[in-house]
């Protein structure tokens, strides 16, 4: 079975802040990679894992990318194909051609939306709510002939900080 992991990258400085002349360079906010890191230890204890993570070469999205593999250590590319404007035709085809059988891709708006949509119900024009940090997880998905994928997960940032917390938590718990 294949898995396909999608996030979007998380909160980050808007152009003009001090050193951020562009979208490319707009990196993620300290509260941002806060709870980015957080979101990874709650991936974690979600028995989230991917074989290799492709990710958008924008700063806030290499950031993300980074952070959320830190728990799980895999292979990273960042991948124009997935930058300033991903075309979905690009994407189909580089996943199609991965021998890896659980990815996680990090991306942007409204990309990771149609990509989502598309893959669920065949149509670009279904809309779901990706906040900074929100993520999918689809199962069985496939990008060939008929695209089709089964949504095992949906949550935002927040729900997937909140797994983080509630075990660590139980661990103090524990202890006592």
């Amino acid at each position: 079975m294949k898995t396909l992991y999608i996030s979007r990258h998380g909160e980050a400085v808007n152009v003009g802040a001090p050193g951020v002349f562009s979208d490319f360079d707009r990196h993620l906010s300290e509260e941002g990679k806060a709870k980015i890191a957080k979101q990874a230890l709650g991936l974690k204890q979600l028995g989230a894992r991917w074989d290799k993570i492709l990710s958008s070469p924008l700063v806030r999205a290499r950031q993300t990318a980074e952070l959320l593999n830190a728990p799980v250590g895999a292979p990273l590319e960042f991948c124009d194909a997935l930058g300033d404007s991903p075309s979905l035709a690009n994407v189909q085809k580089i996943l199609a051609n991965m021998p890896e059988k659980r990815i996680l891709l990090v991306s942007h708006q409204p990309f990771i939306v149609h990509l989502t949509a598309y893959l669920l119900t065949g149509r670009r024009d279904v809309s779901f709510h990706y906040s900074t940090g929100t993520m999918a997880c689809l199962q069985s998905y496939q990008l060939q002939d008929e695209p089709k994928g089964e949504l095992a997960w949906f949550m935002s940032s927040e729900i997937l900080q909140n797994l983080a917390e509630q075990t660590s938590e139980r661990l103090n718990h524990a202890q006592l």
